[in-house]
């Protein structure tokens, strides 16, 4: 059994292979890996895992040696239709919560932005009040 760090994870997954050529990463003792399989049999079978889960956000989490292959998010499986319309989704989902944040920042600036020019007119106005206009001298 060999041990080794998953170099592509942003978490750090340790690679265990077993004498038989089995890999498995694993990270706070759950299968896991990022940008890979978490599991590699020596059949060719393999599998995505997060966090112990099964899953896989970009194409199948099981793919067998036949070419068989399962889509799963979350510990859920999906068929490969269902898969592609959940991602759509939630790629629309994610679109949608950036542009509400988007316009949540420019309403925070748009506000700022007025409470300034409130600002000046109201300065504007006082000034305006305490400037006596020049006396003319009349002929």
């Amino acid at each position: 059994m060999s041990e080794k760090k998953d170099a592509d994870s942003s978490v750090e997954a340790k690679l265990i292979s077993t004498p038989d050529g089995t890999k498995r990463w694993y990270c706070a003792g759950k299968l896991h890996r990022d940008g890979g399989p978490a599991y590699e049999g020596v059949d060719g079978t393999k599998m995505w895992f997060r966090h112990g889960e099964i899953h896989r956000d970009d194409g199948p989490a099981i793919v067998q040696p036949d070419g068989k292959e399962e889509f799963w998010l979350n510990g859920k499986q999906f068929s490969e239709k269902e898969f592609a319309e959940r991602l759509k989704r939630i790629a629309q989902e994610k679109r949608d919560a950036e542009r509400a944040e988007q316009a949540r920042k420019q309403a925070v600036i748009d506000d700022a932005h007025q409470r300034r020019a409130d600002e000046v007119h109201d300065r504007l106005r006082r000034t305006a009040k305490t400037i006596k206009p020049p006396k003319v001298n009349k002929p």
